[in-house]
């Protein structure tokens, strides 16, 4: 059985924005049907709040949208995630430039969730690990759009929402060009 294709989303604390991303990146993968063992997904904070369970806001909005937080632990990012990752989603283009400063080699395979997303919509290609490198080809395409997404800790509870509005919109269309591309 060949590995899975492994994808590490990344924050700064790992208790909002990346912890939702990974688990509605599980559940949108699963619904457009590709096979659980061909996927790893996984999160991590470049600050993280190591050992904490995600906020209650990132809680509650992570389950109205179908995901569980079941077994979740914040965890700091280190070198190794990075280097053992097929796919690097960051929140920000802050934390991207962070992510790549601990694996300066893992820029080609490093994107924002909300950047990736515009690049990959619509898109397939023969396998998950091409339509990262088409993304990466075509990375000048998404110049001068809005990349991040805003970290809500602290902020109402319509933060939390649209934050992980935003979160879903795009782990969805990378789900499903990830599905579509089935992975190696």
């Amino acid at each position: 059985m060949a590995e899975p294709f492994r994808l590490l989303s990344v924050c700064i604390g790992n208790v909002c924005r990346s912890p939702v991303a990974e688990r509605l990146l599980q559940l949108r993968l699963a619904e457009f049907g590709a096979a659980s063992q061909c996927f790893s997904v996984a999160s991590a904070g470049t600050r993280a709040l190591v050992g904490h369970a995600m906020t209650d806001e990132s809680l509650v909005q992570l389950g109205e949208r179908g995901g569980s937080a079941h077994g979740f632990v914040a965890r700091r990012l280190d070198e190794s995630m990075v280097r053992a990752a097929d796919l690097v989603l960051t929140a920000t283009t802050a934390v991207r430039r962070t992510a790549l400063e601990e694996a300066p080699g893992a820029l080609r395979r490093t994107f924002t969730w909300r950047e990736l997303a515009a690049l990959v919509d619509g898109r397939t290609a023969g396998s998950a690990a091409a339509l990262v490198a088409d993304a990466a080809a075509r990375r000048g395409e998404v110049a001068g759009l809005d990349l991040d997404t805003e970290d809500p800790m602290g902020q109402p509870a319509e933060v939390y929402a649209r934050v992980a509005a935003e979160i879903d919109e795009a782990v969805t269309v990378i789900a499903r060009a990830l599905a579509a591309s089935q992975a190696p």
